[in-house]
């Protein structure tokens, strides 16, 4: 009896286990697919939808919406964990990527891709300001961020790796990372990562603030302050995005510095990161009343085409029915 009941209770352990590996996969996946669907209707809307009193702001719309679409797009590629341990960090991939070799998934990292993503949101609310007050600007400014991948071999990582955790069956994952994170090449880009969220959120407080006390006491018409008040409630809400990077952050301080570690903080500091390309474009599509009156005239068509396709099919039935009942 104790050995059935001891099988029996491995099995409901395993299935456990089996479940919750599904639900965090689902979570890897599931918010990317919605992200990339929003932001590609965010991009049609603002490059065909916009109005000419935000034609500029629009421009950023359309940059942050093909670049959070890639981040989507490269966070199923890649559905990466993170493990940190000691001076070590670790990379896990289980995403597409594997096909392509271990330094394509190191490359196509989530981070890498959307680590940017307070400071970005600090450059929509100053870009703000300079859709709101008339300043001149002669010139364009390219900005190209190039990082430089601090990755080891994967022949030394993967050895070191399963010394330091042989319990973990990670079978068929490409595992990729860092043998020393203090190194210059590794500690830079780490830094660059993590450091800059809090004064970059208090950059966006004082933008905000500054943003305000001109819409406040600006001389422009209704319909132009309206659109320029919608625009910042959608950058506010917006600002809330990066608790998740907060979050991330954080998780990953935690299991590096050797203070909490345990497995679903592994799958949650990537996670958590991937929900901010998914969720940013609902802001745009929500405050800004012209895009959302674009999303609300295609449903109501819907609506309206599906019914009336209801109605001919209805009367086409009973017409036939009424032909058949006289002959």
């Amino acid at each position: 009896m104790d050995v059935i009941g001891d099988i029996c209770e491995f099995e409901l352990m395993t299935t456990t286990h089996e479940m919750i590996n599904t639900f965090i996969f689902l979570l890897h996946i599931l918010p990317n697919i919605v992200g990339l669907f929003l932001n590609a209707v965010l991009f049609i809307l603002a490059r065909y939808r916009s109005p000419h009193t935000i034609k500029k702001y629009s421009v950023l719309i359309l940059n942050f919406a093909v670049c959070d679409f890639f981040a989507c797009l490269t966070s199923l590629f890649v559905c990466q964990r993170i493990i940190p341990c000691g001076t070590s960090l670790f990379y896990c991939s289980e995403g597409p990527c594997q096909y392509f070799g271990a330094r394509v998934c190191y490359v196509c990292s989530l981070p890498i891709v959307v680590k940017c993503s307070s400071v970005r949101l600090a450059v929509v609310f100053f870009f703000g300001t300079r859709v709101i007050f008339p300043v001149k600007c002669n010139h364009t400014v390219i900005a190209k961020v190039a990082f430089s991948f601090a990755d080891d071999p994967p022949e030394q990582v993967e050895p070191l790796f399963q010394a330091k955790y042989p319990h973990y069956n990670l079978t068929g994952q490409t595992i990729t990372g860092n043998i020393n994170v203090f190194e210059w090449k590794a500690l830079g880009t780490i830094l660059h990562m993590t450091l800059p969220i809090t004064p970059v959120y208090f950059c966006i407080l004082v933008l905000r603030r500054k943003i305000i006390c001109y819409l406040n006491m600006a001389i422009m018409s209704t319909k132009t302050k309206l659109l320029h008040h919608q625009l910042l409630t959608a950058l506010s809400w917006q600002a809330c995005l990066p608790l998740f990077y907060l979050y991330s952050v954080l998780s990953y301080a935690l299991g590096q510095l050797g203070v909490y570690h345990h497995p679903y903080m592994e799958h949650s500091t990537f996670i958590s990161v991937g929900f901010i390309p998914a969720l940013s474009p609902l802001a745009s599509l929500y405050f800004v009343r012209p895009y959302r009156e674009c999303i609300r005239k295609f449903f109501l068509c819907s609506k309206k085409r599906s019914r009336s396709l209801k109605e001919t099919s209805e009367y086409l039935k009973s017409s036939h029915s009424s032909k058949f009942f006289h002959l």
